[in-house]
């Protein structure tokens, strides 16, 4: 059991060129190539953090006008210095895709918290509230509500 984020876009009626499917799989995959083994090494478990692209052409995603979807399932261990660096990662990611990728519709959460768009900006921040306290009291309610 952790806590995810997730990032999505959707543009019915217009599927992804085979340029925009490179494009998604190539920053991924740059990103969770670029996380360094060593940050890695702080978390309970080897290889989480990574995230995770669905196959959008397998029956369960196919025809719901998605981009691109997926997640990457945090560490409820480790280091909170290592999770934030790690969030902040994910989120210069989802960044780096929106500001190339056309879509009308994203979603990107940390769980049941939206991660916030600047459109001055045009970049993704985490919620306010994630914040050391706000992981350890997360942490607490998904090991058992204490």
């Amino acid at each position: 059991m952790g806590i995810s984020i997730y990032f999505s876009a959707k543009r019915p009626g217009v599927p992804p060129t085979p340029e925009e499917t490179a494009l998604v799989r190539g920053v991924f995959k740059r990103a969770n190539e670029n996380w360094p083994p060593e940050r890695e090494a702080l978390f309970e478990v080897p290889g989480m953090g990574r995230f995770l692209l669905y196959d959008l052409e397998r029956p369960l995603h196919r025809g719901q006008g998605k981009l691109l979807d997926g997640c990457a399932e945090l560490p409820l261990g480790g280091r909170f210095d290592a999770l934030g660096e790690l969030l902040s990662h994910w989120c210069a990611t989802f960044t780096e895709v929106r500001r190339q990728l056309d879509a009308p519709t994203w979603s990107a959460h940390l769980d049941d918290h939206s991660l916030a768009w600047n459109e001055a900006s045009k970049q993704y921040a985490l919620p306010a509230t994630a914040d050391a306290a706000w992981y350890r009291a997360a942490v607490a309610f998904v090991r058992g509500g204490r």
